[in-house]
């Protein structure tokens, strides 16, 4: 064997054992969510980050949407029944909905940072045997990495008031994202004053 065929077989060797070692690794991703108004930003985590940070391809109606955190109660096809379908208890009455509210709450001027790891959760019905005996359906997820493309990732969060002449006011940005990426990403969102253009940034 000469020496060049040598070294292409221990280069090809090297990038086989990178690629294995870096595999559903993810993108690394982080999130930063910046409050650049003088009036607090809030988010909603009752149902987690879903509802609040998401991406898509394409354009509104024809878009492409991807989950990149999971839906509420709910769990992984790989898991147990028990917890493959979860039952989750919803608070009863406005008092009890209002004491076990999350919220996150970003400081004007203040960051929130949201790590990523770059992989989508896919869905998928399922069936479950309760202890009763009876079945139950549910929707149960397994997680795989975006699939590579430049997406448009939005925001949203509340604007707070403690004044009764106004009301909290939902407020949502946008920025873009191309993945896959060799180095980690570092996407700012910048809330500013609702109404005003929104600032973003990628790198």
């Amino acid at each position: 064997m000469s020496a060049r065929s040598a070294r292409r077989l221990a280069a090809a060797a090297l990038l086989s054992v990178l690629a294995a070692c870096g595999a559903g690794t993810g993108a690394r991703v982080t999130f930063v969510l910046k409050n650049g108004d003088t009036q607090e930003l809030a988010f909603n985590l009752d149902r987690g980050w879903q509802p609040n940070l998401f991406a898509y391809t394409g354009r509104p109606p024809h878009a492409k949407w991807i989950l990149m955190f999971p839906t509420h109660c709910t769990g992984s096809c790989a898991a147990r029944d028990q917890d493959r379908c979860p039952l989750c208890r919803e608070p009863e009455g406005a008092a009890a909905e209002l004491a076990a509210q999350k919220l996150a709450r970003v400081a004007p001027g203040d960051e929130l940072l949201v790590p990523w790891d770059g992989r989508v959760f896919i869905y998928k019905r399922t069936r479950v045997k309760r202890r009763n005996g009876r079945s139950r359906r549910c929707e149960c997820h397994r997680t795989e990495p975006a699939p590579p493309a430049t997406y448009t990732v939005k925001a949203c969060g509340l604007r707070l008031t403690r004044s009764a002449a106004q009301r909290t006011r939902l407020q949502c940005v946008e920025g873009k994202m191309t993945l896959p990426s060799q180095a980690p990403l570092r996407i700012e969102l910048d809330f500013g004053a609702p109404g005003e253009p929104a600032r973003t940034a990628g790198r």
